[in-house]
């Protein structure tokens, strides 16, 4: 009779274990990054000085999505193009640099104070080739010389 009880709690142990792991499975297949929103970080210096060039770096936050093209100053709406030759955003001119995933934003502040440069939209693709666009900005501070 002892036999079968312990034969019988080790089943049931067994039970458990295959439920708490099937269910940690599970959760973790559902919070994969192709679930998750695809943001841009930007990388900038605390304090710029005015009227010295300031370069900033933008990259996603999901690294299984990959920059395409990055542009600013857009026409609305926004729209994905889909030309053979190269694939963008329509209503976007002009674009900014992008090299190994990451934006490279260079300008020289002229005005003093915490300011913001938005309008960035960013096509990005997807590792099984899905197009989206991101928007983003970013906010730096200039100071004087």
């Amino acid at each position: 009779m002892r036999i079968k009880i312990q034969l019988i709690k080790n089943i049931m142990f067994q039970r458990v274990i295959k439920v708490v792991l099937l269910v940690f499975l599970l959760s973790n297949s559902f919070s994969c990054d192709n679930n998750d929103e695809v943001v841009l970080e930007f990388v900038i210096k605390d304090e710029n000085i005015v009227d010295e060039e300031l370069i900033a770096k933008a990259f996603l936050n999901r690294n299984n999505w990959e920059i395409v093209n990055a542009y600013f100053d857009c026409e609305s709406p926004k729209m994905i193009n889909y030309s053979k030759d190269k694939e963008g955003i329509n209503g976007c001119e002009k674009e900014l640099f992008v090299k190994n995933d990451t934006i490279y934003i260079g300008f020289t502040p002229t005005k003093l104070g915490v300011n913001t440069f938005d309008g960035i939209e960013v096509l990005i693709k997807s590792k099984n080739s899905n197009l989206k666009i991101v928007s983003g900005s970013f906010n730096y501070n200039v100071v004087g010389s």
